[in-house]
Formats: C-alpha cells, sequence, structure tokens
C-alpha cells in the first residue's frame, strides 16, 4: 500500500506538470506528439501516452516505447471516441486527476495503472485530457 502511495504522488506531480506545458495545451498534435515522445524516451515506465478533445475523441497516435510501436498499434486502435472510459469520464466530471485501480493490461500482459488529467485553458475550461499507462513495477 505505501508502494502505491509512493507510485500515486510521483505520477501525480509527473502529470499535473505535463498538462501544463504549452506543447500539451496548444492542442495540436503536431506538437504534443513529438512532446509526448520526449515524455516517453525519458520515462521507460510510461507504456502509453494519449490526448484525447473535450468530446473523448483521440487526437494523438498511440505514444509507446519505441520497441512496443508494433504491439500498440496491432492490438489498439489509434484513434476513436474514449468518451466512455472511467479515465475520461472522470476527470471531465471531476475536473481533477484520475487514477485507476491496478489492473493488467491487455496489450502487454503487465500490472498498470492509468493516470489522466485535465488540459485547461487560460480560463480554466478543460481542452482535454492527457492519459498516460504506466507499468507499476517499474515506476516503484
Amino acid at each position: 500500500e505505501a508502494l502505491k502511495a509512493k507510485a500515486k504522488d510521483m505520477a501525480y506531480d509527473l502529470i499535473l506538470n505535463l498538462v501544463k506545458d504549452p506543447d500539451i495545451v496548444s492542442m495540436s498534435p503536431e506538437k504534443q506528439e513529438p512532446f509526448l515522445e520526449k515524455i516517453a524516451d525519458d520515462n521507460p515506465f510510461m507504456r502509453l501516452l494519449y490526448i484525447t478533445d473535450k468530446a473523448g475523441v483521440k487526437t494523438t497516435r498511440n505514444i509507446t516505447q519505441k520497441k512496443d510501436i508494433e504491439l500498440y498499434r496491432e492490438k489498439l486502435q489509434e484513434f476513436g471516441d474514449f468518451s466512455d472510459r472511467p479515465w475520461f469520464r472522470k476527470v471531465m466530471d471531476q475536473k481533477e486527476i484520475y487514477f485507476s485501480d491496478l489492473y493488467t493490461s491487455k496489450i502487454t500482459g503487465l500490472l498498470c495503472i492509468t493516470v489522466s488529467a485535465p488540459i485547461f485553458d487560460e480560463r480554466g475550461d478543460i481542452l482535454g485530457v492527457l492519459g498516460i499507462d504506466i507499468k507499476f513495477d517499474d515506476l516503484i
């Protein structure tokens, strides 16, 4: 339980900083994707990063570790409507960072958590949602 709390604290701080970055706030996939690729490269515990608009439509490609690109391409849709997913709905309803329970990834078979956060404009309106699937073992 202490490890889970520590992992949540680390993930919270990380995603809170990411959603404030101008490239993320731009809501331009051309700016967001290179930024997310660098974040993934710098943080090997991140298995998947993605952004939706405020309607829940995914606007970025699946950003993952380079060694996992083909695996995710085969097993996970690149774009689509994710408005029914808990990681999206909770963020939109509560306007705060969401943490999933631990789960086993259908893609990798690894123990993961999903962390998602609202992307706000300068007026405090939600522009979209940033989601990150984190390999739990690597984070702790």
